[in-house]
């Protein structure tokens, strides 16, 4: 992949997966990087620094899947309009973690240049990428359904 393609994508590597290993790893295959830790505090609420990350326009890589189904963190991730890959398997060591991630990488930036936000995609160890849709459409659905507020 040239490595130009990558660079106008910032990858933004959530605590849950560490500093170093991946961001050099995700650097010395051509990616921006940005990592949690060089912009927020350690234990920053998630939604708070989703909806900072979600605003400068970074894609969000973490193996915390509860940012997918904690209520309050996804009604965060897509009225923000995050853009999220998450690992689906969340013991895998390091080495694991930056494997899957690199094997990934072509499709996510495909996803990434696609699939508009907000979204939700899954990496599983091997490398494979799978957007959840459904978690998309329930949150459209549930959009629709809310009352609607009165402007008086």
């Amino acid at each position: 992949m040239p490595r130009d393609e990558l660079h106008n994508l910032v990858f933004f590597v959530d605590h849950s997966l560490g500093t170093k290993q991946l961001a050099d790893a995700l650097r010395n295959a051509g990616c921006a990087v940005e990592l949690h830790d060089d912009h927020f505090p350690p234990r920053t609420k998630d939604t708070d620094w989703l909806a900072e990350v979600a605003r400068r326009g970074w894609i969000v890589l973490s193996k915390d899947f509860n940012i997918g189904s904690n209520a309050l963190e996804r009604v965060t991730l897509f009225e923000c309009g995050v853009r999220a890959f998450l690992l689906s398997q969340q013991d895998l060591s390091g080495p694991a973690q930056v494997t899957a991630f690199l094997q990934a990488l072509r499709r996510m930036r495909n996803i990434a240049r696609s699939e508009p936000p907000p979204f939700i995609a899954r990496v599983s160890p091997s490398g494979d990428v799978r957007v959840l849709t459904e978690l998309k459409r329930a949150w459209k659905r549930s959009r629709r359904a809310a009352p609607r507020r009165s402007k008086t």
